[in-house]
């Protein structure tokens, strides 16, 4: 999501979280501060995990590109990630700038536990190969789909994610049988859970699962990008692509 975008819903959450809290001081163990500054951390990691490797791809393919990129010495998918990583940092980078500065102007202070940052920043790491792998896959439908379909697919499928991932509301506020579904899929762990080991909510043997399960699905979607793409190309291959 563009970044001014970003300001405008982070707003749009403040004035709505003030509003509820102004009748109590806790919803399921967040306080005002503490629901800030979960979204804060929201807008974020929006910039960081949100990969456009599918837009990419699908310029490529229909440009007649893809032919020239698969002789390069770098195989297609780390072109894709080395060229993906530089706008990634680069908007991680100002969004970290914006969002903290605005967190310590209503706050007046940022306290996390070293260890809680260092972990995050692993999961972050960790959940942008993630978010990678699955842009890869809506990526590989571009042998198949115009531009304008894949970018209506990479955004509604992604408006799900993030909702699935907690980024319009954190994942404890969803009922409990989806919940423990939400465990065990890739989503939670694109947004929710980097916050929650960052603010010390999960901790131990459940960090330990966490990076166990995210470890899991991005190496089954590393396998599934690699066949799919094989496949899409095979069955696609034409003058042109």
């Amino acid at each position: 999501m563009p970044l001014l975008g970003s300001l405008a819903i982070f707003i749009a959450y403040a004035v709505f979280w003030g509003f509820i809290f102004q009748y109590r001081d806790e919803v399921k163990g967040y306080t005002y501060e503490h629901m800030i500054t979960y979204f804060v951390f929201v807008k974020i990691l929006e910039g960081v995990g949100n990969s456009m490797a599918a837009f990419k791809m699908s310029d490529h393919i229909h440009e007649g590109m893809l032919s020239n990129l698969l002789i390069k010495p770098l195989k297609i998918k780390a072109w894709l990630l080395t060229e993906d990583l530089g706008r990634v940092i680069f908007d991680g980078m100002i969004r970290i700038i914006i969002f903290l500065g605005i967190l310590f102007f209503l706050f007046g202070e940022i306290s996390f536990e070293l260890s809680g940052v260092a972990l995050f920043i692993v999961f972050v790491v960790l959940s942008y190969l993630l978010s990678f792998n699955i842009s890869f896959i809506m990526a590989c439908f571009s042998f198949w789909l115009d531009p304008s379909s894949i970018a209506s697919m990479h955004f509604a499928l992604r408006r799900i994610f993030h909702f699935l991932a907690g980024g319009v509301v954190p994942i404890v506020f969803f009922p409990e049988f989806s919940q423990e579904i939400l465990k065990y899929l890739p989503f939670k762990y694109l947004i929710n859970t980097p916050i929650d080991v960052l603010s010390g909510r999960i901790k131990g043997g459940e960090i330990g699962v966490a990076l166990i399960i995210l470890v899991v699905w991005i190496i089954t979607l590393e396998i599934a990008t690699h066949l799919f793409f094989k496949f899409s190309y095979k069955a696609n291959e034409a003058v042109g692509i």
